[in-house]
């Protein structure tokens, strides 16, 4: 069916509706006026003339026939009441219009008309003034009924307001369900999608509108189901090929580390000189750390957790961090200017073998730039190991400073850019950086004359204890 037959019905529910909380009580108030139970609203205005010639006789004053849509007052010249069922202020407002007519010199009657209701006071002859009361509303005709319960026309527009009221209500919840119910489908599969599944059956509607939605929902999880199912594809060929690739690394490096083995053999027997010997044994820290990346390449290649927290010791730690720089500062021909303060005695649970790759990828990014000499501080303060790694080169341009610890960023022009350079020695070092609860900042130091002169990295790693 149409979308616009499942919303129009519930209008047509409505409007029947309407016209039964309305019609019934007309219906029923006609039926009360036809009967006499309600007086008219113009009763009281048709038969004034005749009341005030009834109560204008001589004689005693008699209000039992008077009709229930009459209040009355019968007052002295001077405002005493011999007799009344008005009200207070009903009473107050007979009382003026008498001492008005009294004013004037007036005998014959006078009336006055408000909003919603009207009065006329008359004399009797007697030297005693009559007023009568009477709303432009229906009435009841028994008087008890007319004191006690609300005006007719009143009870009328609560029989048709409050039930109008409660129908529109109810027919909005019922429509509100029927609605719900119907869409169900959309928001299953909506859902389905939004929890990474893709193989389940898109359900169908009675709506024909709603179907056409479900219809585009399952074009697209077939073409979601398509791309992820070819995007997982290309990744598993990139992870069988990685581990492949690494795998095939460890038999250069096997050639590697048995000649620096063999050099380090020489060295002890005396025939390397000591920079020699210094150089096979770099070689040879150097390939054990290859052999480690390789390893941990091929265990990230088959979708396991290849990141270990322990209990670091934060001087052992220092230590090789200033040796390692040192070895990759002097191999590229440059300077490197250590400075440590005292550590903590705090054994803080992290990844060394990542804390190490990130400082040494900041270490490798400020040789790529510095002109002589590279600086690494460690320093402990507010239960933060904070590691600097500084160059005297041009410093970082205004868009490194901004976007330089994002992945595959390259566009550093105050830096040179230049090949070799994949944008991702920053970005490795944040991440270790987050995944330890840390933070990595880049600035660049000023001189006193305002020239920049070198960039600055600062690596900071909460000090938890375990």
């Amino acid at each position: 069916m149409p979308l616009s037959f499942v919303v129009g019905r519930y209008f047509v529910y409505v409007l029947l509706g309407a016209i039964l909380t309305v019609g019934v009580p007309l219906l029923v108030f006609e039926a009360l006026l036809d009967q006499g139970s309600v007086l008219p609203a113009n009763y009281g205005e048709r038969h004034l003339q005749q009341t005030i010639e009834t109560l204008s006789t001589p004689g005693s004053f008699d209000v039992t026939g008077l009709s229930s849509a009459y209040l009355y007052a019968h007052l002295t010249a001077s405002g005493d009441v011999l007799g009344t069922d008005m009200g207070e202020e009903d009473l107050a407002q007979a009382r003026a219009l008498v001492a008005s007519l009294e004013a004037r010199g007036t005998t014959g009657h006078s009336a006055e008309s408000e909003e919603r209701s009207a009065r006329a006071a008359f004399s009797r002859g007697d030297g005693t003034w009559c007023v009568l009361s009477y709303d432009i509303l229906p009435q009841w005709s028994d008087r008890s009924l007319r004191d006690s319960w609300p005006n007719p026309q009143d009870i009328m527009m609560g029989a048709i307001v409050v039930p109008t009221i409660a129908l529109v209500v109810l027919v909005a919840l019922r429509a509100s369900r029927v609605l719900t119910r119907k869409m169900s489908p959309l928001v299953d599969a909506a859902e389905a999608v939004g929890a990474g599944e893709i193989d389940f059956a898109v359900q169908t509607s009675t709506v024909a509108q709603i179907d056409d939605v479900l219809a585009a929902m399952e074009r697209m999880r077939r073409s979601l189901r398509d791309s992820l199912e070819e995007q997982w594809s290309a990744e598993e060929r990139q992870r069988v090929e990685v581990a492949a690739l690494a795998h095939d690394l460890k038999s250069p490096l096997t050639v590697i580390r048995g000649n620096a083995e063999l050099l380090g053999e020489d060295a002890q027997a005396g025939g390397l000189s000591q920079e020699q010997a210094a150089c096979a044994e770099a070689i040879r820290t150097a390939s054990a750390e290859i052999d480690a990346f390789v390893a941990q390449i091929i265990t990230t290649s088959q979708g396991r957790e290849a990141s270990s927290r322990e209990a670091v010791d934060m001087e052992e730690l220092a230590g090789r961090l200033a040796s390692r720089a040192r070895e990759l500062v002097c191999a590229r021909g440059l300077a490197l200017d250590v400075e440590t303060s005292a550590l903590p005695d705090i054994r803080p649970s992290w990844d060394a073998h990542a804390v190490g790759r990130a400082v040494m990828n900041l270490v490798s990014n400020a040789c790529d730039y510095a002109r002589t000499r590279v600086s690494l501080g460690l320093a402990a303060a507010n239960g933060e190991l904070v590691i600097t790694v500084a160059d005297d080169g041009p410093g970082f341009s205004p868009a490194a400073l901004a976007h330089g610890r994002e992945r595959f960023f390259r566009d550093d022009a105050a830096r040179g850019g230049g090949e070799g350079h994949f944008g991702l020695g920053l970005s490795i070092a944040l991440e270790v950086a987050h995944s330890h609860g840390g933070t990595l900042e880049l600035s660049n130091r000023v001189s006193p004359d305002g020239s920049e002169t070198g960039a600055v990295a600062r690596l900071t790693l909460p000090l938890k204890g375990i």
